[in-house]
């Protein structure tokens, strides 16, 4: 069966999301991005039912995260109303405080370095999430 990601990220931070997501997809995973399937209409049920129907959601982690109110109300939705398996991704070093409920005691995937021992870190991260 393939494994669904949905993608959580602040906008600036759209290119290293695209670069996560073009590393899940040659992988064989099914990625939910915002750029990817948003329409116009209800972006809020559009958003929700593209977290339920995955099986981990990764959150990205940077400065423009933590101030982000989407990516906070994201990750309350996948955590507190769906159950969703949360996978942390570090981009840069940051206070986690919003996040920190959600996140405490949560193994995180350092991509600060965007090495390619990083990105196969991720993956795994994800298939030990999505198990």
């Amino acid at each position: 069966m393939t494994q669904k990601v949905f993608i959580s990220y602040a906008r600036e931070d759209s290119a290293p999301a695209t670069a996560i997501a073009d590393a899940l997809r040659r992988e064989g995973f099914v990625v939910y991005r915002d750029q990817d399937f948003l329409r116009a209409g209800q972006f809020g049920e559009q958003l929700d039912a593209a977290i339920a129907g995955s099986d981990v959601f990764v959150l990205l982690i940077s400065r423009s995260a933590v101030r982000s109110t989407y990516v906070t109300r994201e990750l309350h939705v996948a955590a507190d109303e769906h159950l969703r398996p949360v996978l942390p991704v570090i981009l840069e070093d940051t206070d986690v405080a919003p996040f920190r409920l959600a996140i405490a005691g949560l193994q995180r995937v350092d991509l600060r370095e965007g090495t390619p021992a990083q990105f196969a870190d991720l993956v795994d991260g994800v298939y030990r999430s999505a198990a």
